[in-house]
């Protein structure tokens, strides 16, 4: 096992390493921020042009009419597996502050076929939000759409890094020098040095892309925002509608016009639902720049910005045993 591998019972897992991507685009203005992304330098992965976001449909008009997309801190996510090395205790390891940022975090997903994400993000809600949608996205425009972004300030980065699927053992165990495995075997913890020695930026982000591999079939891509005074107190309690929040959430700008290429909505959504949602998506689509400066791709455009609706669950067919 190379120095730089950790040792996953789904196979190996290796550390990712910044690299910065360049735009050469006028918009920009001189704006100084940072568009770096993760890879394995042994292992490029094969880029996607088109990622997904999944959403509620509540919180989908509202990101619509509001032209922004919503990063929080790694505090916020449910999955307590997954924000544990953002607040963690580094004090016992040579490190330096810049190498655990305080940060915010925007995830969506490679897979265009998640029936798990069509559930989880209407799951349990009511009204509008019982339905999920879905936004297939243009890759390099939302790249350009974060780094235009007047509510990113410039000298911060902006880190894209694909989610890594480790088994719950090795995150739960990931911190310590050794541990106890189910028979009672005290066993020294090899993961542990590969992360913690020489401990750095590159690593910190690294830890933030892991996630149990139960939920491998999710394919997710998660987005970074460090800002200029990164040092700033992780998880800052605040009242959000009469509860306590450990976490900053901010809301980044963009258009939503420049980036989507498809929409699509469950199927079980009421007709009424499905008007006031295609409304909002042809509204945004008419008043935007994409669509007023190129006459000829209109029609095509439309189809783009009407709503698909989607059967998430697939249709029941009747099957004959054969003898």
């Amino acid at each position: 096992m190379k120095k730089d591998q950790l040792t996953n019972k789904t196979g190996t897992i290796h550390l990712k390493k910044r690299k910065e991507i360049v735009f050469a685009d006028k918009e920009l203005d001189g704006k100084e921020v940072k568009y770096l992304q993760m890879h394995d330098p042994d292992m490029p992965e094969k880029e996607t042009a088109y990622i997904y976001k999944y959403m509620d449909l509540e919180s989908a008009l509202f990101s619509l009419r509001n032209k922004n997309v919503r990063f929080v801190e790694p505090t916020i996510w449910q999955d307590k597996y997954e924000g544990r090395f953002y607040n963690a205790n580094f004090s016992k390891i040579p490190h330096k502050p810049d190498d655990t940022p305080f940060l915010l975090a925007h995830c969506m997903s490679m897979e265009p076929h998640d029936e798990a994400a069509w559930k989880i993000y209407s799951y349990g809600k009511v009204g509008l939000a019982a339905h999920c949608v879905q936004f297939k996205i243009n890759r390099s425009q939302f790249r350009m759409e974060l780094l235009k972004s007047k509510t990113i300030t410039s000298g911060s980065s902006i880190v894209e890094g694909v989610v890594i699927y480790a088994s719950e053992s090795v995150i739960d165990n990931l911190h310590k020098k050794s541990y106890r495995t189910s028979s009672g075997t005290q066993v020294i913890n090899q993961n542990h040095s590969v992360f913690f020695t020489k401990f750095d930026l590159d690593k910190y982000l690294t830890l933030l892309l892991l996630k149990r591999d139960y939920f491998n079939h999710r394919h997710e891509i998660r987005f970074f925002l460090i800002p200029p005074n990164a040092n700033q107190q992780k998880g800052k309690a605040s009242l959000k509608n009469g509860a306590i929040v450990y976490g900053k959430t901010e809301y980044i700008d963009i258009d939503w016009a420049n980036i989507i290429e498809e929409i699509r909505i469950d199927s079980k959504c009421t007709d009424l639902e499905y008007n006031i949602f295609k409304d909002e998506c042809l509204k945004l689509l008419k008043t935007s720049n994409r669509y007023q400066n190129d006459k000829k791709k209109r029609s095509n455009l439309e189809k783009k910005f009407t709503p698909i609706k989607t059967d998430v669950y697939g249709k029941r067919r009747s099957v004959t045993i054969e003898c």
